[in-house]
């Protein structure tokens, strides 16, 4: 899957960045709780939910449900791993990240970063000829969101929502226009609230797969 799609497809509540040095750095915006849809809009229609999770340390939980098979996916900061949850077979893998921290890379605050977008052009295009263009702002659950486009070199569209309290897209769409599916990816049923902390947690009765072991060696709880 090229890069463009890659970003559309798989919608996670926190973008990761790995500076140089091997530093890697998680966005965090205000904790919260939701429910995340992802839907294919061509093809086989196929549609993926579960509930998003972020805590105030940017430790971020991501639930998929899709043909009744359910996959998670944890951040968890503090003990700077990932794990990888496989709820129908109670398993488990573990990815242990040194370095792993939280940081607020842009504006939190809708009127700062309102300014912030004052400040830059309305469109901008790259040097490979994709077009992004501001599209405005609303409000999505209450919540102060930003528009933006982007339409790539080969005519593939995607648009987003982006929420800078919770430094998130609420909704992303992407027309690939022959070169992909289409996708709609939307936030919902949003509380701003402190998760459960148990929820970036292995489960009491989850076993480590056999292969992550052998990789990473047991992974203590």
């Amino acid at each position: 899957m090229n890069g463009f799609a890659s970003g559309l497809a798989i919608l996670v509540v926190s973008s990761i960045s790995i500076p140089a040095f091997g530093q890697i750095s998680i966005r965090s915006g205000a904790p919260f709780v939701a429910v995340r849809t992802m839907q294919q809009t061509n093809g086989d229609f196929s549609v993926s939910r579960g509930m998003v999770a972020r805590s105030s340390n940017g430790s971020t939980r991501v639930e998929s449900t899709r043909n009744e098979e359910t996959l998670i996916t944890i951040n968890d900061v503090p003990h700077q791993r990932s794990i990888v949850l496989y709820p129908k077979r109670h398993a488990y893998q573990v990815g242990l990240i040194p370095g792993l921290s939280a940081v607020a890379l842009l504006p939190d605050d809708p009127e700062d970063f309102a300014r912030f977008l004052s400040a830059r052009p309305v469109k901008i295009t790259s040097d490979s000829g994709d077009v992004t263009t501001q599209i405005g702002s609303r409000k999505i659950e209450g919540l102060d969101v930003f528009g933006k486009t982007l339409v790539a070199h080969d005519g593939r569209l995607q648009e987003d929502w982006y929420c800078p309290k919770l430094d998130v897209n609420l909704e992303t769409k992407m027309q690939a226009n022959g070169n992909g599916p289409d996708f709609e990816i939307k936030i919902t049923q949003i509380h701003l609230e402190e998760p459960d902390p148990k929820l970036f947690e292995i489960p009491a009765g989850y076993t480590q797969d056999e292969r992550n072991r052998e990789m990473v060696g047991r992974i203590d709880r």
